[in-house]
């Protein structure tokens, strides 16, 4: 064979290759890289390599393909960081995406409530996940802290029923709804509310004071110092605690055991007002006018 026909036969096969691979399509090409990036992207995320999430996820984005994956590790890592307007505007990017997915609308809502202090565009957001997914009942009960917030009560406890409905297991639920009947001076409601929550996780101490403090409007001194002790058992360093065990002791007329326990409060939180009014009102009964006084004076100058 000839020169000048080898020289032609591999010009020809060059030319070939390249018609091949200008055959291949720059989408083709970076499809074959998309479960690369999504498996470095969660690899970062183990790795709480959050500034590589965000810059992995914005070049999977920048492909095309599966740009709900890349957006959702994007706002997970900005979150992460701390950059709460760019996970809102990311959030935002999804919704142009999927406006049917009601998550991405229930994290708009709990950052709105969470981190903006805007509760009613977090209630809007928790009113669009509702409509399009009316089965979840965290939905219901992050609506009903919305409405605690815009002091909407009244709709609250309806929206936490209403998450009850869906998923009677939800001890955090039962406080809240407790919490708003306390609100409306509901306590005959707000008892056994606080009780189930109580009951359902016995751990939250914070529960237990709620239930301690709507037994002693009810003036069932006895059952809110039983309260009382199960949430000082649970956190000793709970300052509300001691407060309203003292007053329970108060309304038993045990002036000089709830003395010892507001002192207990004051220990733990020195500007109590409410522990240096009852332990004025303690030494008023006992008679300690001066004492009483001077415990009068240090609540009035607390702000």
């Amino acid at each position: 064979m000839s020169k000048s026909k080898v020289r032609r036969n591999v010009i020809i096969i060059i030319s070939s290759i390249i018609i091949a691979v200008a055959a291949i399509s720059i989408p083709g090409y970076m499809l074959l890289r998309v479960p690369l990036l999504e498996n470095k992207i969660n690899q970062a995320i183990n790795n709480a390599e959050y500034e590589k999430v965000i810059e992995l996820s914005d070049k999977l984005y920048g492909y095309g393909k599966d740009p709900l994956f890349a957006l959702t590790k994007k706002a997970y890592a900005q979150a992460k960081l701390g950059k709460n307007q760019e996970v809102l505007d990311t959030y935002n990017e999804l919704v142009k995406i999927d406006q049917n997915n009601s998550e991405i609308y229930n994290q708009m809502g709990i950052l709105y409530n969470d981190v903006f202090k805007d509760y009613e565009k977090a209630l809007g957001a928790f009113d669009n996940a509702i409509n399009l997914n009316s089965t979840d009942a965290t939905y219901y009960s992050n609506k009903g802290l919305s409405l605690q917030w815009l002091n909407r009560d009244e709709e609250a406890v309806a929206a936490f029923k209403k998450s009850i409905e869906i998923d009677p297991s939800l001890a955090y639920v039962y406080h809240y709804l407790g919490l708003s009947y306390c609100t409306l001076k509901n306590f005959d409601e707000a008892i056994p509310a606080l009780a189930k929550a109580t009951e359902l996780n016995p751990q939250n101490s914070n529960a237990f004071v709620s239930l301690g403090n709507s037994y002693l409007e009810k003036n069932l001194s006895n059952e809110a110092i039983a309260a009382f002790d199960k949430a000082i058992e649970l956190d000793k360093k709970d300052a509300d605690a001691f407060v309203g065990k003292g007053l329970a002791l108060f309304n038993l007329e045990k002036y000089q055991d709830a003395i010892g326990v507001f002192d207990l409060a004051l220990a733990l939180d020195d500007k109590s007002k409410a522990a240096y009014t009852g332990k004025g009102n303690c030494l008023s009964a006992l008679f300690k006018d001066a004492e009483a006084r001077e415990c009068y004076d240090k609540a009035k100058a607390i702000q």
